[in-house]
Order: structure tokens, then C-alpha cells, then sequence
């Protein structure tokens, strides 16, 4: 199930400007986001939900908090870790919901995520050596349709969806690091982490 950020206990400081929210991400292509951006548009006409219309398509694979000042180092192995894995077919399949607030379309083989989060173990044991809590993991990886529904909207909602169809996919190719001070503030790129690609590699 996606959670949300794991929030650390160091306070802010004048060293460090405090701690951020860190989020790995995993984005469909262009073709399938717009489709994905036209189902969330959809769900905004429907139900009157506006913020499921604003965040663009993706699938987290992994969330924490750290300082600024641990980037380099968490780049470092966040790239060595990725690179060794190859770029991997995700197929959307159909609706489900997390009680009770969560619109989704399931991720049909969730296991390349689950072995690529198996692997980041050291960038955690570095996250927890700086006094965070960790980080979360998503085991159940999903794309999100829209998320802080009322009890109310959401089962509604829900029986709607549960009646509806949704087949796609799309390749993963790289996956982005992304920072925010919060969930309301824009989020800022850190980094970009292509994935090892067979017919990259035959081209080089």
C-alpha cells in the first residue's frame, strides 16, 4: 500500500536548512500520461475533486526525508543501484481503492519494483545513520487516479469505478528524484536515473 512521506526527527538547524521530502518516481511515457492526465480530468468533472486534476501521472517506488546536505551521497548509490537494474514493462490494470481515500489503477506485476526496493537497503541504513526513521518502501506499487477523497465521495466513487475498464502500459526507463519542504509546496528535480537498457547498451 502507498504511504505517505517517513518523517525524520532532526529539527531544523542552521547547518543543514533542515530536512526535505525525498520521493523516487517512476513516470509512464508521453502517450500513456496523457491518457492517464485525461482519466484524472475526468474524475475531477465527475466528482467535483479538483487536485485530482493538477499532480501528473506516476508511480512512487520509494519515499523518505533526509537533509540537503545528504544528496551527493545518496545519488552515488542511488545511481550504482539503478543502473544494474534493467528497464522493465508496466501494465495498468483495471480500478481498485485504499479505504477509504484512494482512487487507483493496479500495477499488474508489481515484483521489478519490489526487487529494485530489495536493493536499497544501504541508501536506508545511510538515511537512518542521520537520525531519520527510514525509509518507505512501496511493496505495492500503484498509479493513483486521485487520493484524499472523502469517506463519502470515495465509496461512491468506488462502486462507480469497480464497473469500469483500464488496460495500458509503458516501459520503464529511468526513474527521478524528487524533493519538497512539503505536499503543498512544488516539488524540485534532483536527479534523473536511467535504467540499464539491452538495446542502449548494443547502440553504444
Amino acid at each position: 500500500m502507498e504511504m505517505g512521506l517517513v518523517k525524520g526527527s532532526p529539527s531544523l538547524d542552521g547547518t543543514n536548512g533542515g530536512s526535505w521530502d525525498y520521493l523516487l518516481l517512476a513516470h509512464p511515457d508521453d502517450t500513456v500520461a496523457a491518457r492517464l492526465m485525461e482519466e484524472k480530468l475526468s474524475f475531477y468533472r465527475d466528482y467535483g475533486l479538483k487536485a485530482a486534476a493538477k499532480t501528473k501521472p506516476y508511480i512512487t517506488v520509494a519515499s523518505f526525508s533526509a537533509f540537503e546536505r545528504m544528496e551527493e551521497t545518496m545519488i552515488r548509490w542511488l545511481h550504482r543501484i539503478i543502473s544494474n537494474n534493467r528497464s522493465f514493462p508496466v501494465s495498468l490494470n483495471n480500478y481498485s481503492g485504499i479505504p477509504a481515500h484512494t482512487i487507483y489503477l493496479r500495477v499488474q506485476d508489481p515484483a521489478p519494483f519490489q526487487n529494485l526496493v530489495s536493493q536499497l537497503s544501504v541508501v536506508e541504513q545511510y538515511v537512518k545513520s542521520n537520525g531519520f526513521s527510514g525509509m518507505n518502501l512501496i511493496q505495492k506499487p500503484l498509479m493513483n487516479i486521485a487520493r484524499g477523497l472523502p469517506q463519502g465521495l470515495y465509496e461512491k466513487a468506488l462502486i462507480d469505478y469497480s464497473q469500469k475498464t483500464f488496460h495500458d502500459s509503458f516501459m520503464v526507463n529511468e526513474l527521478h528524484l524528487i524533493k519538497r519542504k512539503d505536499q503543498f509546496e512544488n516539488s524540485r528535480r534532483v536527479a534523473v536515473f536511467p535504467l540499464f537498457s539491452m538495446e542502449k547498451n548494443m547502440l553504444n
